[in-house]
């Protein structure tokens, strides 16, 4: 017969009432960490946010003036020849990533990327040829460091339940530098003496973003960390091991499956770096281009509002309808320039681009955590740069604009777009995590 309640001896109450206390008491602090954890987590993703804005507006109002500068400065075609030792050198860089990140960390990577930017801008001040291109080459170098070290970070600081709401912050917060630099490039259309003050002030900005990257807190001198278990906090992948690691996420399925959705968010990016902004008038380029950024902050808080809650499947699948319809758009813009319907035409591709580059991000820190994540990240850029240097090099042999502009790009990047979502989506179903619904 068992024992009622009441009929306990004192002993077995006093150990009754201490068991229940100290597991309300571990429950208690388990979730004052984990709120502390979160918190340390969001700190990090602002931090990076803001350090990321004040770099690449920086960087992408350098970019998209350099070329026209140097050759107005009678150097030719040293922008494209910098450029193209620019990719090279990412082509390069991107498979040291994971033998160097690990031993320094992915917060001395992302400062040595930034400091990368700083020296590219800062050399458009002077523009003599040798600063140019040994600043193309850092850059070359730091671009893959920046992205690399900055996409294994957001894996580590962001649990299953917050990547979304992190990544999506994150690139709201990098994307306003597109706003401002779009800002920086409208006012540097004036004359030289004002683009030249214009770079030392940009120079200086980026600058600052790095010294906003010291601020950042690493995730291992967190106290009862719920990121990773200490042994994998502490680990650091061999030499030796590097290759054989980079294989095995190579070949796995889920990657191999998520090399076409990298590739085209790769390639579309060159079409509205490269070929949109030809099919727009003058006057319109700088305030539509702006527009394009505050579209991508748009998608970055989309994502970081309902990724966790309405699943990245269902984002995706409409990010493809929306940035379809916004290559329609561009044709008709093509065909008969009207200015609304090319701000409108830059809305839907800003979302869709944000939400296509913050999804990629979000499902390749949940299917590679940890040490893998590195390695995820470094085929992430290297199939990434490879879409966008695809993109640069095939263009000019398929231009929209013009009177003999054909639609052929616009369709190549949207069958492209619509098999890599496929690839996506088919990864996503056969996978399952703690923030679908």
């Amino acid at each position: 017969m068992m024992e009622r309640e009441g009929a306990r001896s004192p002993s077995q109450r006093l150990s009754y009432m201490s068991t229940s206390s100290g597991e309300s008491l571990l429950s208690g602090t388990s979730i004052q960490t984990s709120m502390a954890v979160s918190r340390a987590a969001l700190y990090n993703v602002v931090v990076l946010g803001i350090a990321f804005m004040f770099i690449f507006a920086a960087l992408d109002t350098t970019q998209a003036l350099y070329m026209h500068m140097l050759r107005d400065h009678g150097h030719g075609d040293m922008g494209l020849y910098s450029t193209a030792v620019m990719y090279g050198t990412t082509a390069f860089a991107v498979f040291l990533a994971p033998l160097v990140i690990p031993k320094v960390g992915e917060k001395a990577a992302m400062i040595f990327g930034g400091a990368s930017n700083v020296l590219f801008v800062a050399a458009m001040v002077s523009l003599h040829p040798i600063f140019v291109y040994i600043a193309s080459v850092l850059l070359g170098l730091g671009g893959c460091s920046i992205w690399v070290g900055l996409g294994a970070f957001l894996t580590k600081v962001s649990a299953d339940r917050e990547r979304g709401r992190n990544i999506g912050l994150f690139w709201a917060l990098y994307q306003m530098s597109s706003i401002f630099g779009g800002m920086g490039g409208y006012l540097a259309q004036d004359d030289d003496a004002t683009r030249q003050m214009l770079f030392i002030f940009f120079s200086i900005a980026a600058g600052c973003g790095c010294l906003i990257l010291f601020l950042v807190r690493s995730p291992e001198k967190t106290k009862n960390s719920l990121f990773l278990e200490p042994e994998e906090e502490e680990s650091k992948l061999a030499f030796k091991n590097i290759w054989k690691t980079l294989g095995k996420v190579f070949v796995s399925r889920d990657m191999l499956l998520m090399i076409l959705v990298m590739v085209f968010s790769g390639y579309e990016i060159s079409f509205f770096s490269g070929e949109f902004p030809r099919i727009v008038e003058s006057p319109s380029v700088a305030p539509i281009m702006i527009t394009f950024g505050a579209a991508e902050v748009a998608g970055g808080l989309l994502t970081a509002a309902s990724s966790d809650k309405a699943g990245n499947k269902s984002l995706m699948m409409m990010a493809m309808v929306i940035y379809l319809c916004g290559l329609g758009l561009s044709w008709v813009v093509s065909r008969s320039f009207d200015t609304g319907i090319a701000y409108v035409s830059a809305v839907m591709l800003g979302v869709g681009d944000a939400v296509f580059q913050t999804q990629i991000f979000i499902v390749l820190g949940m299917l590679f955590p940890g040490e893998e994540s590195i390695v995820a990240f470094t085929l992430f850029q290297f199939f990434q740069n490879l879409g966008s240097s695809i993109g640069f090099i095939f263009t000019p042999g398929m231009p929209v604009h013009g009177p003999h502009g054909t639609i052929s790009l616009l369709l190549i990047i949207g069958i492209l777009g619509i098999l890599g979502v496929s690839s996506f989506l088919f990864v996503r179903i056969r996978t399952t995590t703690i923030f679908d619904k």
